[in-house]
């Protein structure tokens, strides 16, 4: 056994108790004290993994609304009136028709 390893004496104990004590009358040290023990210690493990899974959701929100463009979009009952009943249908580039295969009022069907 070395002296190390040895409990400290009762009378050492209770000078540490004293001292300690005396160091933190003040409830303001002990305050400081208890601050400064506590930036000096990590916090453990779940804890920064939390708070790092917290910060990077929240950075990625902002980011998304910064650089994302969404659509806005009204929905609405409504009816159509076209301005007359006739609208003429014409090609969207000129040409010359050559031969009418239907009558008004035909029935025609796909591949006729």
């Amino acid at each position: 056994m070395t002296l190390d390893s040895l409990p400290p004496a009762p009378a050492t104990q209770a000078a540490q108790a004293r001292q300690t004590r005396q160091q933190f009358a003040n409830p303001e040290d002990y305050l400081s004290y208890e601050l400064g023990k506590a930036v000096r210690e990590l916090p453990p493990l779940y804890t920064r993994l939390l708070a790092g899974s917290l910060s990077l959701l929240i950075f990625g929100t902002i980011a998304w609304a910064h650089f994302s463009k969404v659509d806005e979009v009204a929905t609405a009952n409504g009816e159509l009136i076209p301005s007359s009943q006739i609208r003429p249908v014409r090609a969207l580039d000129g040409g010359v028709l050559r031969e009418v295969r239907v009558q008004e009022g035909d029935e025609v069907k796909q591949g006729d």
